[in-house]
Parts: C-alpha cells; structure tokens; sequence
C-alpha cells in the first residue's frame, strides 16, 4: 500500500486551537500518533 503525505506549514498556536475544538474522543487518535512516535511504541 503506497502512503500519501502532505506537507503543512502551521503555527503551533493553530494547532493547539485545532486540538482543543475536538471532542474527547477525537483527541484520543492524536495523541495515540504522538505517543508512538515520542515514545517509539507501536500503535
């Protein structure tokens, strides 16, 4: 399965505003991203 990326140019004020509009469910799959990739852990 090839992957698509997409390159963005974001302030990080804007995302922590993106972040913070999702409900708590929304917010589980994000940070879950994050965690794999701080903590090396697979998702």
């Amino acid at each position: 399965m090839s992957e698509n990326t997409v390159k963005l140019e974001i302030t990080f004020r804007s995302l922590l505003e993106a972040v913070f509009s999702l409900g708590i469910s929304e917010k589980q799959q994000p940070w879950e991203v994050l965690s794999a990739e701080l903590f090396d852990i697979e998702v």
